[in-house]
């Protein structure tokens, strides 16, 4: 994950529109009068015009299937668009969502990933990921040389000290 990322938004043109089509999205999945099949084309109308926010949305509501059908495979599509427009919390989403599709050291970098962008939540859940993705994480920090516990899946202090180090050394 230490690759540049470059930044996407929309066109000054097209900016206006998205947040418009953000905000009715927004309005629609929450507001008073919910429809989240509406809400779900508004927030494909924003991601559609480079929107960070709505490229995040549109990924949750896949991952979620609200307003439509989950697709695990939608959702980390618009999740890595969300994290190359710079959107910060889009690879704590990511990480969850590989880690559902099994992809365990897709997930296992994500983690470490969301830590770089200063999500420290992350670390405190990895109870919720697969013993699977926990193993990839050790395997992954140990390839950094910040781990060098047992290679199993277990939430042991040597992966918590390791964890710990990474944020202070790659944290935002």
């Amino acid at each position: 994950m230490a690759t540049a990322r470059r930044r996407i938004r929309p066109s000054p043109a097209d900016a206006g529109s998205a947040i418009g089509a953000l905000n009715l999205a927004t309005f629609y999945e929450s507001g008073k009068d919910q429809d989240r099949a509406i809400a779900f084309k508004y927030y494909q109308k924003s991601a559609g015009l480079n929107l960070p926010e709505g490229m995040f949305a549109l990924g949750r509501l896949y991952d979620d299937g609200l307003g439509t059908a989950v697709d695990r495979q939608e959702a980390i599509k618009w999740y890595l668009r969300a994290t190359d427009a710079g959107y910060r919390r889009a690879a704590y989403r990511l990480a969850y969502a590989y880690d559902a599709t099994l992809s365990s050291d897709n997930a296992a970098e994500n983690i470490l990933a969301a830590i770089q962008q200063g999500d420290r939540q992350i670390a405190d859940e990895l109870k919720a990921f697969s013993p699977f993705t926990r193993t990839a994480l050790k395997k992954s920090l140990s390839r950094r040389g910040l781990y060098d516990g047992s290679m199993d899946d277990e939430i042991d202090q040597p992966l918590k000290s390791a964890l710990a180090s990474y944020a202070r050394s790659y944290g935002g």
